[in-house]
């Protein structure tokens, strides 16, 4: 009879020369050196990593977090007139809801991306401290303060906007050669002030938006501009239910100005861009896609399409939010008669039946 240790060592042998000599032994082999490793200079520890994430996507995430759907702003809650449409049967599909967010973004959008940038800028404060961006390298390029076009080296384009009534206003936007993102603008009445917003952690910290004289009757006239824009009192009950709701969740992230209270909602998504530190562009975009995010949404709910089909519809509609973000940018300091204002009749109207429902499955 096998004995139990012999047993174990038939299971478990021990070290066999027969056994573990040769070619075929892992240990045997001859070791190959490791390949050199290639040196990323944009993923190795830097200034760029101590300092916060390149300027290229400095404020992308923040754009994304006030553009996001699921921010508790209320927006949930509305359909943008889609609902009212359904119901009398005017939108039925796929086709019907293309054309639908078609023209809404092009007159709402349009209208909702200029006053969202014209807040945006007025809501900045005019006495920034001049110089770099906090985070900037301190031998980075310094920015011109001249009031012609001064197009950088290279392809990065510059766009430049000079509006002169006495003393010179410059709003300056370039992007810099190499990929990096510098959202700038430059505000000068007799002596330059300069506002640079980099995007990049504890800017909207360190440099809180307020409000001067001049910027809250600005934000006011467009706020009652945004009222004579909406002839309906149901919408303008829904534009400051939506404003309110977007001033409390702003506030909960950013510091947003305590004086402003009751706004249309693109006024107070400009507000609220600013506090974020975002520039006028930004708050156009999230405006004008906000038109369209919202009641594609609501159709997948009131029509049963397919979310993946509606989505594509809204991809398709992202280079036209992007048209009329840069259209918005260039009338940022118009007087606020010269702002967009298209009208929608049969959204008023449908606004109007629509709050006459004892049941309904959105606010607006």
């Amino acid at each position: 009879m096998t004995s139990p240790s012999a047993r174990m060592a038939d299971l478990f042998p021990t070290a066999d020369p027969r056994r573990t000599t040769g070619p075929t032994r892992v240990a045997d082999r001859p070791r190959v050196a490791d390949p050199p490793r290639k040196v990323d200079p944009s993923r190795d520890a830097g200034p760029s990593r101590v300092n916060g994430p390149p300027a290229a996507v400095a404020g992308l995430a923040t754009l994304l977090v006030l553009a996001d759907g699921r921010l508790p702003a209320g927006g949930h809650a509305h359909s943008g007139g889609l609902e009212a449409a359904v119901t009398s049967g005017r939108v039925r599909d796929l086709a019907g809801l293309t054309a639908f967010l078609r023209g809404r973004l092009a007159s709402t959008g349009r209208v909702t991306a200029a006053f969202a940038a014209a807040a945006c800028a007025a809501a900045w404060p005019t006495d920034g401290p001049p110089g770099n961006a906090p985070n900037q390298p301190a031998d980075a390029p310094s920015k011109s303060t001249d009031r012609h076009a001064d197009p950088s080296s290279g392809s990065a384009p510059d766009r430049h906007a000079d509006l002169s009534s006495g003393s010179a206003t410059d709003r300056h936007v370039s992007l810099a050669s190499g990929g990096a993102t510098d959202r700038h603008v430059h505000l000068s009445s007799g002596s330059a002030t300069d506002r640079h917003v980099a995007g990049v952690p504890g800017s909207a910290t360190e440099r809180t938006p307020g409000r001067t004289a001049d910027a809250g009757a600005r934000i006011e006239a467009l706020d009652q501009g945004m009222d004579a824009r909406t002839p309906s009192p149901a919408l303008r009950r829904a534009s400051r239910a939506q404003g309110r709701a977007l001033l409390r969740a702003g506030r909960a992230m950013w510091p947003v100005d305590v004086a402003i209270r009751n706004p249309h909602h693109p006024v107070a998504l400009g507000v609220v861009a600013a506090a974020a530190g975002l520039a006028p562009a930004e708050a156009a975009v999230v405006g004008a896609y906000g038109t369209v995010s919202g009641p594609a949404s609501a159709a997948v709910r009131l029509l049963g399409l397919d979310p993946y089909a509606v989505h594509a519809l809204l991809a398709e509609l992202a280079g036209e939010c992007d048209r009329l973000a840069a259209l918005a940018v260039a009338g940022v300091d118009d007087p606020v008669d010269l702002l967009p204002a298209d009208s929608t009749p049969l959204l008023e109207i449908g606004a109007e039946v629509h709050a006459s429902w004892e049941v309904r499955l959105f606010a607006s």
